[in-house]
Parts: C-alpha cells; structure tokens; sequence
C-alpha cells in the first residue's frame, strides 16, 4: 500500500488554459487533499517561435520542457518539478503543490520554442471542504452490489483512441469502486470527451501477491451491459509491489449511470457491482 493512499477532493473539472501557437495546455483534472494539491496538465506543442522574454524565470534557466509553478504571496514564481511523460509533442505532466485553499495561481513557462509565461488564478475548495471531503481509501464510503445472476464476461470488440483530455470534463467524483480486507480498488477519475470515458482506476493492496500470481496485477474493469461484462484493457498502466493503476477508453453509455463490474481475485474480489452517477 502506498504511504498516502486517500480520496481526495476535484478542485477543477478539466479543460483548455492556454492556446498559444506554440503550445496548448489544459488541465486534465486538480484534486485538493490537506496534504497537498495535485495537478495534471496535458501540453500539445505547435509550431515554434522565437524564445518568449523572461519575467518569471531566471535567465540562467535552460529547461528542456514546460515549466510548471505557482506564484507566492510576494508575487514570486515557485517552480515545482513533477513526473512527466512525453512522445516529443505531447507532455502529460503530474504535478504536486504545497497545501493550497480557496485560489491558486498557476503559472506556466517554456521561453525556448516561443511560449510566453502565463499566469492564471485558479478557484479551489476551501480547507473545510477540503478536510471533510478527503478520506483513506480504507475508509472512505464504497457501495458495492452483487453482480446479476447470469451475466456473462466477453471482451470488448474493438478498440477506442485516446480522447484529448485537456478538452474533456470531469463527470465524477473520485470514489471508492470495491474494498476487501487486503485491496481496495478506486475511480480516480473519469473524463467526458466528446461521447468518450477515458476512466483511471487504482488498485491498493496491503499484502504482496505471491509469487506465480496468474492474471493481471490489479483489478479487473468490466461495463455491465444488459446480461454481459464486457472487459475492458486499459491502455496504459503501471504497476508495483502494492500498487496498479491503468487507464481506460469506453463510450459513454446512454443514461446518467456507468455500471460496472469489478474483481480482483488476488485480494478476495470475486466480482461486485459498482455503480457511478455521470454529470451533465
């Protein structure tokens, strides 16, 4: 189990910040926890230009990418460095901030293709939001149903591409999926693009899984639809001692609802039913 496993409270629903010839970014999703203010940001490059002036940035800098910070009370850049992953013109970036309440100001900067600093301000929850909203994945509410009698597994028949997040929305709470007593399984987050889900779970465990483990490390992600679970592959993930987490495409169904199936039979889930509401 990760040191720091907990559901945390949307700070920002997604969508387009900037759009700049030289690059676009948008945020992906923001969520508040007393322990800090995580921030996921998709930048798209364009074509370059000349190098933007310097304001915030030292003139020493020379990064390599975008640049991501926020600014203090004095009105001074703090420049944070988070995990980032690229294919040379997309950076997904993830990254985290001291404790943050009520506003943010977020500033971005990449001088050397062109891209001048931007600043933004950024509403969020409040610290008593924050505080009641936020609990332990071991903790937090999960209802859980048992599957319908005679519903069958198959695969899914094709395969969806990967929606552009950053002009997505959020349309669900992070929430608890299903949770035994040694696994909890966690919707992190679930992206509207156009008619598209794109869906990230994690899976938590406090044991290891023994050696020879068949199956994948993690739980398993189904749609039920009608008498079928169709199985979902996700289309990226990681993986660790204690931890999983993989990405997901699926088409939104019709209705307010996206029932699923969820089982991870390493930790003692056979297969429940979880149930989210989808906003507008």
């Amino acid at each position: 189990m990760l040191p720091e496993a907990s559901v945390g409270v949307p700070a920002h629903r997604g969508g387009l910040l900037v759009r700049q010839p030289a690059l676009t970014v948008g945020v992906v999703q923001i969520i508040a926890r007393p322990s800090g203010l995580d921030v996921e940001l998709i930048a798209r490059r364009g074509v370059p230009g000349p190098p933007a002036a310097r304001h915030l940035l030292p003139p020493y800098d020379e990064g390599v990418d975008l640049r991501v910070g926020r600014l203090d009370d004095t009105g001074r850049a703090r420049w944070e460095y988070g995990s980032v992953a690229s294919d040379g013109a997309t950076w997904r970036t993830r990254t985290r901030f001291p404790t943050t309440y009520d506003q943010f100001e977020l500033v971005l900067a990449w001088p050397e293709i062109g891209f001048a600093e931007f600043t933004t301000v950024l509403p969020l929850p409040g610290r008593d939001e924050v505080e009641r909203g936020c609990a332990s994945v071991w903790q937090a509410p999960v209802f859980m149903a048992p599957v319908p009698a005679g519903v069958r597994r198959r695969p899914a028949a094709g395969f969806l591409d990967t929606p552009p997040l950053e002009n997505g929305r959020i349309c669900a709470r992070p929430r608890v999926l299903a949770r035994e007593q040694d696994g909890v399984v966690v919707l992190t987050r679930l992206t509207e693009v156009g008619g598209v889900l794109s869906m990230a779970v994690e899976s938590h465990s406090r044991v290891r899984l023994p050696v020879g483990t068949i199956g994948p490390w993690g739980a398993t992600i189904a749609v039920l639809r009608d008498r079928d679970a169709v199985v979902l592959d996700p289309y990226e993930g990681e993986a660790g001692d204690h931890f999983a987490s993989g990405e997901f495409v699926l088409p939104r169904p019709p209705g307010q609802v996206l029932d699923l199936v969820v089982s991870w039979p390493a930790v003692g889930l056979a297969g429940v039913r979880a149930t989210i509401p989808l906003e507008p």
